[in-house]
């Protein structure tokens, strides 16, 4: 019984470990700069009125193709000109902003050279610049 608990164990911390090692890697991946390549509105049915329009608006000016994103460390991004706070919310969630209702939520596609953060209302694609 001793053995077969000892290797359970084991086998949980291996996998632990395997688990967190990924999650890490992922995250890792990201620093660095990346140029977006495209920048697509999703239809919707919504009437967003005044105040969303030019949220609309500002998203469109601030991730135009062209600009470049840089992940400075783990908690940080610019873009353009602007710096501004980030985390991971899961291995594939990414959230911009202050940690209020004002943050954007994305989910993250990463390899090597291609970035696709992508929400309910648009999709960014980028490729790494360095």
């Amino acid at each position: 019984m001793k053995k077969v608990s000892l290797v359970a164990l084991l086998f949980l911390f291996i996998v632990s470990m395997m688990v967190g090692c990924s999650e890490a890697k992922s995250q890792q991946a990201i620093i660095g700069k990346w140029a977006i390549t495209d920048f697509n509105e999703k239809e919707t049915d919504a009437d967003l009125g005044m105040l969303g329009n030019l949220q609309n608006s500002i998203f469109r000016m601030a991730f135009a193709p062209g600009t470049v994103i840089e992940f400075i460390n783990e908690e940080r991004m610019s873009i353009g000109v602007n710096s501004i706070d980030y985390k991971w919310v899961s291995d594939s969630k990414l959230e911009m902003g202050p940690s209020t209702d004002e943050a954007i939520l994305f989910d993250v596609t990463l390899d090597d050279t291609n970035l696709i953060l992508e929400n309910q209302f648009f999709t960014i694609d980028l490729n790494r610049t360095e």
